[in-house]
């Protein structure tokens, strides 16, 4: 027991350096929106209020998370170190489920072409959405307690609105067929969604929230191209787990059948790689496919090769 909590340490901590260095030296060059969400994270951090004191299209979790280690320091690093930690909590409960599949998902995961899955790296808040349907999965599948899952779905739509809503909408189903289970999740869900409502009304950002997360988004989605090839991409991808659905009755797959939503209004290798990065965890979640581990000491070292 002692020896395999040893390993753990060990291996975690070597994933956090491996996640830290891909941030540092993937982003050196090339940081695009990363400044755009550090930007708002240092808001928060020195007390500004978002919504009135700056502009920003989604609810406030994610840049809520990535401020507090930006109470303690400034530097874009500590944003590096947090997103470390959040990959390695992602990793964990990936494993779980995965096991030794893991470390195919990884080798997936920082593929450059011909999708960007390397993109998820990326600290925002498409990453916590995406952390927090793996979490969804994870306790769906082991038969957590319903009201953390109201929680999770909580945490999900202040994260980002439109995908929280989507996946919001299967717990109607236990309206009719549990409604026990219906009412623990909703009031799990109630309490992050009261808290951030709270926040908006005491703050006076209210209407600054709806006008620009609610109102505003009809603006943003009418000014964007579709890229026909990540339009294809999308739609095999949401093939493949519709027939997996109508095979097993699982209500994963309707998670990430409606997880589709990431991928609007938006549709570019950004956004549906993590749509298709979802459809690959399915895939090999469901799959028999057996790893060993002499195996795995091939795939990691590929990884850091990549």
């Amino acid at each position: 027991m002692c020896s395999i909590k040893y390993r753990n340490i060990i291996k975690f901590t070597l994933l956090f350096v491996y996640f830290f260095f891909c941030l540092l030296l993937f982003y050196n060059l090339y940081r695009n929106d990363l400044y755009v969400n550090y930007g708002f994270s240092y808001a928060i951090s020195r007390g500004e209020i978002a919504y009135n004191d700056f502009n920003i299209v989604v609810p406030l979790f994610s840049p809520f998370l990535y401020s507090i280690g930006l109470l303690f320091s400034k530097s874009i690093i500590v944003i590096y170190v947090e997103q470390s930690i959040f990959l390695c909590i992602m990793f964990y409960f990936l494993e779980k489920m995965l096991n030794n599949k893991i470390y195919l998902f990884l080798l997936c995961m920082i593929l450059p072409y011909p999708l960007k899955f390397a993109s998820i790296l990326f600290p925002g808040y498409n990453f916590i959405s995406f952390l927090f349907i793996i979490v969804l999965i994870y306790l769906e599948e082991n038969k957590k307690d319903d009201f953390i899952i109201g929680i999770v779905l909580g945490l999900l739509i202040i994260t980002k609105q439109n995908i929280g809503v989507m996946l919001f909408l299967p717990m109607f189903y236990y309206l009719f067929k549990d409604i026990k289970k219906f009412i623990r999740r909703l009031l799990g869900f109630i309490i992050p969604t009261v808290l951030f409502l709270l926040y908006l009304i005491l703050s006076g950002s209210f209407y600054n929230f709806v006008n620009l997360c609610i109102l505003g988004l009809t603006d943003f989605s009418s000014n964007n191209d579709i890229s026909l090839f990540y339009f294809i991409i999308m739609i095999i991808g949401f093939i493949y787990v519709f027939y997996k659905f109508i095979i097993d009755k699982n209500i994963i797959y309707i998670y990430v059948m409606l997880y589709i939503i990431v991928c609007f209004p938006l549709i570019d290798y950004y956004h549906v790689s993590y749509f298709i990065l979802m459809v690959i965890f399915i895939m090999l979640y469901k799959s028999n496919v057996d790893v060993k581990d002499n195996i795995v000491k091939y795939i990691c070292i590929l990884c850091v090769s990549i």
